[in-house]
């Protein structure tokens, strides 16, 4: 159901620590990625975009085709206070409106791109701001997104300055607020406030909208005339229904607030848990691109509308509310997969995965630079996977040498555990998660474990051959991997002006069976920057990549600094990022693990203080085996 969607404190804290283990980057800053979107994934992140914008430190006013900062993308679900905010909150983290708090004039109008991806925002506090919301004034689009357990307070007294909104202060001029949904939040002015936006436009501006979206929020307003106060935004001229100000196709909670607007229409808790309101939402429609889902009869059931391409589409068959089965993905059909809204397949169990795989290798040409994230931990072999098994599940890597992947495949900060990768099954010279990734091919954001993969040629948990690609934040643990020739923890093959960035092999198996012809075993890379063929003169990159045995059941028969082989081809030390065994530093551990914070997590585990003298791998998974992560 929805409300598990809310994340624990727990549970970020799992995420974080699994970051930690992987990322070096300043968590506070978020990256721009190849889009021009700034990918949110933290609260910190958040308040970072919003600062600068606010200091009028971004490029605001470019058009969004060219280069500007009003692209975000929600990564994650975000909780920035705990509980559900109220006026009474003490102890809280505020928050200032994209915009500004009383800014009404350009630069400070948002302009650009807000999508939340499905992810919500919990803990808002938004007190004292002239325009209240997560925005101060949207001129662009904010969409895919849901607000809960916020707290939104306009106390100034004019009209031309008092508005207070979830989403918006004001939402104005060609401003879009889609499929979006608010849920236990308290909405306040002392003049205007509305449930999704304190005002709509009025006629003299370009069109705004609202659309497809529902709200259960308490809006509330001291100087309340019919126009002042409304569930979903107050119109500028009164009732005025000018097309400029457009309402379709939006609900709110007729138990708790009233619109005065003609077209929203007030829902029921039976609609709502019904499945009734999630058809409406979709526009009566149930094909595989809807946006809103809701498990009603599969599944684990939801008592809300959800924006999770992962749960099931509502039908309405003989006046009932259902869902179907056969939606579910229990197969391995590669032409069964739907891409989500942003073009991304989004895998979030094994026959998912097996079925990403095969639209790989079997469409390649139509699918071979398709993007995926993973959306959970997946189990395929349970059992544990040492040597040989002909009775696992087999697994056939994504990926040839002639036909490498080229897309990015975010793990998003998952593991797979239990693959079982043998290339007497898969008949494969080459064996890992990939077989090969070319150019400008990302793997990033995900581990490896409990595995086993053997090939002839080249094995690596993440990829046996790396050409040209960037693998980063990904780690390797307690897996077997061999190979006669090139084994790498990560990568068995690196060429082609590779980059290998904050990874991590621990406690693995790493063989090759024939050394002395030329064999490579490796910790991170068997083999590390080979040309890729006469004519190539590039070299591949690490940075911040390290290999440690924790234990004595892990081997390797063969190590160069942990990553390269020093035989094959002519590897650019300098490329080559103090890549050690075991180092032992304080200073070291605390670049390594970046944002992590080890004096709160690791001063005394037991007594023992094991930042003074433990070895930089031996501290990560202790600390990430603290949640279970890893």
């Amino acid at each position: 159901m929805i409300f598990k969607r809310f994340v624990t404190a727990a549970a970020a804290v799992a995420i974080s620590l699994f970051a930690a283990a992987a990322v070096t980057a300043d968590d506070n800053v978020p990256v721009k990625d190849d889009e021009g979107y700034y990918n949110i994934y933290n609260s910190a992140q958040l308040y970072w975009y919003a600062q600068k914008y606010n200091n009028a430190e971004f490029n605001t006013e470019a058009s969004l085709d060219g280069e500007n900062d009003l692209k975000i993308r929600l990564m994650r679900d975000i909780i920035i206070n705990d509980g559900t905010m109220s006026a009474e909150s003490t102890d809280v983290i505020p928050w200032e409106p994209i915009g500004g708090s009383g800014q009404t004039k350009s630069p400070y109008w948002f302009k650009g791109i807000f999508d939340g991806q499905g992810h919500y925002i919990s803990g808002i506090y938004c007190n004292d701001a002239n325009m209240a919301g997560l925005f101060a004034i949207n001129k662009g689009t904010i969409k895919n997104l849901g607000i809960i357990h916020s707290y939104f307070y306009s106390p100034t007294f004019t009209w031309s300055d008092a508005y207070a909104g979830t989403f918006a202060g004001q939402n104005k001029e060609n401003g879009v607020i889609e499929n979006c949904y608010c849920y236990n939040n308290i909405v306040r002015s002392e003049y205007v406030a509305g449930g999704i936006a304190g005002r709509l436009s009025d006629k003299s501006y370009a069109a705004c909208a609202i659309r497809n979206c529902y709200t259960s929020n308490d809006v509330l307003g001291a100087k309340a005339s019919k126009a002042r106060t409304d569930a979903i935004a107050c119109r500028y001229n009164g009732l005025d229904t000018s097309t400029t100000a457009v309402i379709e196709n939006t609900y709110y909670d007729g138990s708790k607030q009233k619109s005065y607007n003609t077209e929203p229409k007030a829902f029921t808790s039976t609609q709502l848990e019904s499945g009734e309101l999630t058809y409406l939402l979709n526009n009566k429609k149930s094909t595989s691109s809807v946006v809103w889902r809701q498990n009603v009869t599969v599944g684990e059931r939801d008592f809300l509308p959800v924006l999770d391409s992962g749960h099931y589409i509502v039908y309405k068959e003989d006046g009932e509310y259902k869902n179907h089965e056969e939606d579910a993905q229990d197969s391995d059909d590669p032409l069964s997969l739907v891409p989500n809204s942003s073009g991304v397949y989004e895998i979030r169990n094994e026959n998912q995965l097996y079925a990403f795989a095969r639209l790989i290798n079997e469409y390649y040409e139509d699918h071979k630079d398709a993007d995926a994230i993973l959306k959970a931990d997946l189990v395929i072999n349970v059992e544990e996977l040492k040597e040989q098994n002909f009775g696992a599940k087999p697994w056939t890597p994504i990926g040839t040498t002639k036909t490498p992947y080229l897309g990015k495949f975010d793990g998003d900060m998952h593991t797979i555990s239990g693959i079982y990768g043998d290339d007497a099954v898969s008949e494969k010279d080459y064996e890992g998660l990939f077989g090969c990734i070319g150019d400008d091919a990302i793997i990033k954001n995900l581990g490896i474990m409990n595995s086993y993969f053997y090939a002839t040629t080249s094995s690596g948990a993440v990829t046996a051959i790396c050409q040209g690609g960037t693998i980063q934040d990904c780690f390797s643990r307690n897996n077997v991997i061999k190979s006669e020739y090139d084994v790498g923890g990560i990568v068995g093959e690196t060429t082609k002006a590779s980059l290998l960035k904050n990874c991590f092999c621990a406690d693995c198996t790493i063989f090759s069976s024939k050394t002395d012809e030329g064999g490579s075993a490796n910790g991170i890379s068997g083999v590390f920057n080979e040309k890729f063929h006469a004519l190539d003169q590039t070299n591949s990159s690490a940075e911040n990549c390290f290999y440690y045995r924790l234990s004595e059941q892990s081997e390797i028969n063969r190590t160069w600094n942990g990553i390269h082989e020093g035989q094959k081809g002519d590897c650019d030390l300098n490329c080559v990022v103090d890549i050690l065994d075991v180092i032992k530093s304080e200073q070291i551990v605390g670049e390594t693990v970046g944002m992590f914070d080890f004096d709160h997590y690791m001063a005394d585990i037991d007594g023992d203080d094991y930042i003074s003298d433990m070895d930089v791998f031996e501290t990560l998974v202790i600390a990430a085996d603290l949640v279970g992560k890893i």
